[in-house]
Order: C-alpha cells, then sequence, then structure tokens
C-alpha cells in the first residue's frame, strides 16, 4: 500500500483541472496521482461547489463581486479625470 499524500489546495486544483479536461480520463489521473476516483470527487464537492461554507466557490463568488466593484470605481475614477483634462483644456485657451 503507498503512503498517503497530503496535497496542497492548489495541487488538489490542478488535479481536479486534469481531470477535468477532455485530453485525459479520471481513471488515467487517478493511476498517476495515487489516488481514487472518489477522492476527486469529494475534493469536487469540497472546494468548488458552492454550497459548502468552506468552498472556495465561495470565496470565488466574492471576490467577483469586489472585483465588479473595484472596477467600476476605477471606471469612474478615470471618466472623472478625463472631465477634469477637458475642463483644463478649455480653462488654458481662455
Amino acid at each position: 500500500m503507498a503512503a498517503r499524500k497530503n496535497f496542497s489546495t492548489e495541487e488538489k486544483l490542478a488535479i481536479l483541472a486534469e481531470a477535468e479536461s477532455s485530453s485525459t480520463t479520471k481513471i488515467a489521473v487517478c493511476r498517476k496521482y495515487g489516488i481514487a476516483k472518489s477522492t476527486i470527487e469529494y475534493w469536487k464537492k469540497q472546494l468548488l461547489e458552492p454550497t459548502n461554507g468552506n468552498g472556495l466557490a465561495t470565496e470565488l463568488a466574492n471576490l467577483r463581486k469586489e472585483n465588479v466593484m473595484l472596477r467600476s470605481i476605477i471606471v469612474d475614477k478615470d471618466l472623472e479625470i478625463a472631465y477634469l483634462k477637458e475642463l483644463l483644456k478649455k480653462t488654458n485657451r481662455l
């Protein structure tokens, strides 16, 4: 029996991505990393499903909301800067 390996969250996500890719099968990925197919399903539920309070999907959704908010702030500031530049051009012409 092989020694149990503790995978980091990044490694788990990489394995999940590899298992979901169309170029390989889940069974091949399981053999490559020495894990059971049920382990992949458990990781998927644990890390990717939003119903789990500890899942990365919930965190990802929160980060996306924050990203949208920050982008809107940047757009507002860009518009303000453009307005002030136009105003400055007009006052310099006078």
